[in-house]
């Protein structure tokens, strides 16, 4: 190789390099408007006032217009669907009795609980990711992945950011005084818990079904719930 080339090589690498990490440069997470299907597994550690870590595996599947999450640790879960309209419906599905509450997205207007898509999809509260800024280049499951953290004593906010899979693999924060730290831990085939025969039961009718065990059950982990 001549040394004309060798060197037109050289700053060509350079360059690819310094587009592929820009120390100091934000996360803009708002201005993806495509994402990546993709299946993971997350496990959150929850560490109370006396050290004690209470861990908890949970699901995450995104495709174009949809995103599900399954906690391992009850067996439920959470569907988010837009529609080519953009609005957004949700469901609050209980897979070991086989039931659902449906929101339309006038429910969810109607309780405050208007859902950011963003948010949704990414994990991440873009009002909260604004302040972050990179701090350097890692690797996570094989994938290459980007450092993040703000500058905030108050209110830390760590993650790494996959930057194929557009997704965090890592989110350490302080919620309530309690550190709360999300770790990718599996990539999965992608795939979703059938849903054919459970019972659906729209929000709006929940009034009127106080006297359901099962409405009085999951009265507590509803959203809009007056209990």
């Amino acid at each position: 190789m001549s040394k004309k080339r060798l060197r037109f090589s050289i700053i060509f690498a350079v360059i690819l390099s310094a587009c592929t990490h820009q120390p100091n440069a934000p996360l803009h997470i708002s201005a993806l408007n495509t994402l990546p299907d993709v299946a993971v597994e997350f496990e959150t550690t929850v560490i109370e006032s006396d050290k004690q870590e209470h861990r908890y595996r949970w699901y995450f599947w995104r495709t174009a217009n949809r995103v599900e999450t399954q906690n391992l640790h009850d067996n439920s879960g959470e569907v988010w669907t837009k529609s080519a309209t953009g609005e957004v419906e949700y469901e609050r599905v209980f897979h070991n009795e086989k039931q659902i509450i449906n929101y339309r997205s006038s429910d969810l207007n109607a309780i405050g609980a208007e859902p950011n898509w963003t948010a949704i999809t990414t994990l991440l509260n873009p009002a909260q990711v604004a302040t972050l800024m990179s701090d350097g280049q890692t690797e996570i499951l094989g994938r290459a992945g980007i450092e993040y953290k703000n500058n905030n004593a108050e209110h830390p906010l760590n993650l790494v950011w996959l930057v194929d899979d557009k997704i965090p693999a890592l989110i350490q924060r302080v919620e309530q005084e309690h550190p709360l730290i999300t770790r990718l831990v599996a990539v999965h085939l992608l795939s979703h818990q059938s849903t054919v025969n459970y019972r659906h039961i729209d929000f709006a009718d929940i009034g009127d079904k106080e006297s359901d065990p099962f409405i009085q059950s999951i009265l507590p982990k509803l959203k809009g719930s007056h209990h």
